[in-house]
Order: structure tokens, then sequence, then C-alpha cells
């Protein structure tokens, strides 16, 4: 059985292609129609939050000269940072939401660092109502919630819990 080609194509929906482009045409200084070495650095900071070795710049470079192009041209660029996009770590958001919470840096939440998250983001959310839901996400009841406690409630819902 033989594997056509849309098999091996990163899929991603139109706002991801559409915040992709946004990166190529504001990194592309003077409107060149490719990235040069420097506009890509921009490009991959701007999507990414981080900026690349000059290995990965290397190796994103010589592919464009596959393309006879004397810089990475759009469709390469929308490959490349569609497959980036695909492959990153999905759970990347909930590690920096729970580093967030984390404030005295402990590798867990207690109470009172939940009730002044919320306090802050959502001060609608009553003391009480925050002090139940850290009850139902302590699994193990030792008055802390943990980073697989916090991951477990992000990606299930408590149940008989609302706020």
């Amino acid at each position: 059985m033989s594997l056509g080609p849309s098999h091996c194509q990163t899929v991603i929906n139109q706002e991801q292609r559409r915040y992709i482009m946004e990166a190529f045409h504001s990194a592309d200084e003077g409107r060149k129609g490719f990235l040069n070495r420097d506009d890509l650095k921009v490009a991959i900071a701007s999507l990414f939050g981080y900026k690349p070795s000059k290995y990965e710049v290397n190796e994103l470079m010589f592919s464009a000269n596959m393309d006879k192009c004397p810089g990475l041209s759009l469709e390469r660029f929308i490959a490349i940072a569609s497959a980036k996009l695909v492959a990153q770590d999905l759970d990347d958001e909930i590690r920096q939401m729970f580093l967030a919470f984390d404030l005295e840096c402990r590798g867990f939440i207690t109470v009172e660092n939940a009730k002044k998250i919320f306090f802050t983001v959502a001060p609608f959310v009553g003391k009480d109502i925050v002090e139940k839901v850290f009850m139902e996400i302590d699994s193990d009841k030792d008055e802390r919630i943990s980073f697989r406690d916090f991951e477990f409630m992000m990606k299930y819902s408590v149940e008989g819990t609302s706020l």
C-alpha cells in the first residue's frame, strides 16, 4: 500500500495558517517575498517565543536552497512552521499555568496560592468556591495540589464542582 503525499502533510487550521503567514510577512523586511537569516530568526521568535540556534537557522536555510530561492519562501515557511506547531508539546501550556500558580516554586500549589491567583485574575470567584475546588482537586488530601493533580484537573472536568 502506497502512502500518498496527503498522508505526510501537516494539518493545521485556518487560524494557525493565518498566524504563520502574519509572522512571515511581519518578519519579511523590505517585502522581498522570502525570509533571510535575520528575518527567519524574528519570525521564529514571534511564532514560538524563542530565538533559534545558529544550527536551526542553518538547517532551515539549507532547506530554502532546495527551492532555488535566495531565502525561505512563504510556502516553505508555512510547511516548516506548521510541522513545528503540530509537534509542539500540548502539555506545555498546562505546565506554564502550574508554574504561574506555584508562587513559591515549591512544586505544588497551596490553597493560599490558589486564592491569591483567583483574587488577581477572577476576583468574582469567592474564596469558598476556590477552597471547594481545591479540595476536589487535591486527590491525596495532603493540602497541596501536585502537578499531576493540576494536569488532571486541566484535562478532565471535576465532577460535582461548578463555578
